[in-house]
């Protein structure tokens, strides 16, 4: 029997005939397939369940890729299950059934008249068995989200056959799964234990892409960055594009947030050119240019963020923020004209955010001018009445304090700043 054909078969018997609850509390289900010795399947073969028991007994029949599936009412007792069909010995042997669960497995019919299997034969075909009921069951235990029921079953699969590739992925899965569900220092043997499948699905598999992403994310994990960046190139030449892309932003966030522009720069533009619509590298490489004083770069980058998200807030207000540094009046009220219609309440808040730090980094005028733009989008925003009323009081300007801090107290006379905007009024 060829491994490599009845393992293809077990997977897709997986996902034809996935497990049906049980109607009643004692029931269980039958799912199989019946192969020859070369592991194709044998079409229109009697199955028979016959009660060791009791007198009782249920048929069906094969269909044309060798598979059946029936249910039994009472799997509580004995069983014993026979296979027939022309032109091959009958087959006939005891089975235990799971109360409410789905007994699995594949059946090999030999040609009438041989001397059917050798002993060395009916143990590789338990061994086969074994290894393909282990694998399903961790599938369906992997479906239900139980990672490390799914996991034991794997490595259960993986103790018959080490190089069984479906194997080798789905614990590579898992563990992925495993590291996002664990504490920060626990994850780390959890990416270890992908590498370690990937390492070797790889060697087996070298032309697929996924054991290609699956370490790639795994060395992420780890913070192994370098190591991980070294993969990407791989993925480009198999036409994994989108992955690849994927890949280099994840590598910009990461060293971005290490503070190392530059690299990050090389990161987010690589990872554009791949797939020039993964928007979000563009609003990254507006921020880093904005931190290297770079404004045209800001607006060239917020263009192309808005040509794929138009109104977003964000971009706007670096886009506008930047045609100001560069004295592009016209396009700069453009731009905050069109920021202001976006979304009034959350560009508001965030010129208002901006404004509080400065005033406590004590640069008061840049300060006024951003509550002066809260204004003009929210014109009864309560705090940017309150903070206006404080930069005019420390520029000596008594006159236009008390107007704000007036406005203020109209607004939101309850307000924890109240009381000191009502003695600052009763002081000016």
């Amino acid at each position: 029997m060829k491994r490599d054909h009845v393992l293809t078969i077990f997977v897709a018997a997986l996902l034809a005939l996935a497990p049906v609850a049980a109607r009643a509390g004692n029931e269980g289900r039958i799912a199989g397939e019946v192969v020859n010795p070369e592991g194709e399947p044998v079409a229109d073969v009697k199955v028979t369940v016959i009660g060791t028991e009791v007198e009782t007994s249920k048929e069906a029949t094969t269909n044309r890729k060798g598979r059946f599936s029936m249910l039994i009412l009472d799997a509580t007792r004995s069983y014993k299950i026979r296979f027939e069909a022309e032109g091959y010995d009958v087959r006939e042997e005891p089975i235990r059934l799971n109360v409410g669960g789905v007994l699995r497995g594949t059946w090999t019919l030999y040609p009438e008249g041989s001397r059917g299997a050798s002993a060395e034969e009916l143990a590789r075909i338990e061994a086969h068995n074994k290894m393909a009921r282990a694998y399903n069951e961790g599938a369906e235990l992997f479906e239900a989200g139980d990672m490390m029921g799914a996991k034991a079953k794997m490595s259960e699969a993986l103790a018959e056959d080490p190089d069984l590739p479906q194997a080798l992925d789905a614990l590579a899965r898992i563990n992925l799964e495993l590291a996002a569900r664990a504490e920060e220092g626990e994850k780390a043997p959890y990416y270890e234990e992908t590498l370690e499948a990937t390492g070797r699905l790889r060697e087996l598999l070298p032309a697929e892409r996924a054991p290609v992403v699956l370490s790639f994310e795994a060395l992420a994990g780890l913070g192994r960055w370098d190591e991980a960046e070294a993969l990407l190139p791989t993925l480009v030449e198999m036409e994994s594009i989108r992955e690849a892309a994927v890949g280099y932003f994840k590598i910009g966030v990461a060293t971005i947030r290490a503070g190392d522009l530059a690299r990050a720069k090389a990161s987010f533009t690589r990872s554009v050119e791949l797939r020039p619509d993964l928007k979000e590298a563009y609003l990254n490489l507006a921020l880093i240019a904005q931190a290297e004083g770079d404004a045209e770069t800001v607006v060239r980058h917020a263009d192309a963020y808005l040509e794929r998200d138009p109104g977003n807030g964000r971009a706007l207000t670096m886009k506008y923020e930047a045609l100001q540094a560069l004295g592009r009046k016209e396009e700069a009220d453009a731009a905050f004209a069109e920021l202001a219609s976006a979304d009034p309440t959350v560009v508001a808040d965030n010129f208002f955010r901006e404004g509080t730090e400065l005033w406590n980094d004590g640069r008061a005028q840049e300060a006024q001018a951003k509550f002066e733009r809260v204004l003009q989008i929210v014109p009864d925003h309560p705090r940017a009445h309150y903070q206006l009323g404080l930069c005019y009081a420390s520029a000596g300007d008594s006159a236009k304090a008390k107007q704000y801090l007036a406005r203020f107290l109209e607004l939101a006379p309850e307000d924890p700043e109240a009381e000191l905007a009502r003695q600052m009024l009763g002081s000016l």
